[in-house]
């Protein structure tokens, strides 16, 4: 798997690792279940996957922390989040509030392609 096949439920795990990672220096499985709200088995299955994957690790001690490859994916989405924000606050002007979920959901929709022209118009 790519980066590009990645799914939104995907970059929630990894974004919620590379958060949790920042703010306490370490994340287990149960810190990721806590801030997405969501069962343990669901994140352990989903940690495989993207372990599987290699955006991932585990440690011995059960502590997550992103790749190489994971930390580029949450850069990059993290890129296309910002450039989506700037055209809709350019659009409808800054008292327009999109949600961290639409962003991330309209993110995850562009293709590559599309972002690259998104981002080229901003710059005219």
């Amino acid at each position: 798997m790519n980066e590009k096949e990645l799914s939104l439920s995907d970059m929630h795990y990894l974004i919620s690792i590379y958060r949790l990672k920042q703010y306490s220096g370490y994340v287990r499985v149960t810190d990721v279940a806590r801030d997405l709200h969501v069962a343990k088995p669901s994140v352990t299955r989903a940690v495989r996957k993207l372990s599987e994957c290699g955006f991932v690790e585990k440690d011995c001690f059960g502590m997550l922390c992103l790749t190489v490859y994971g930390f580029k994916a949450v850069g990059r989405i993290s890129e296309k989040e910002t450039v989506v924000k700037t055209l809709l606050d350019r659009i409808s002007g800054a008292g327009y509030k999109c949600s961290d979920e639409e962003l991330l959901r309209i993110a995850c929709a562009v293709s590559d392609q599309t972002f690259n022209i998104i981002k080229t118009a901003q710059t005219i």
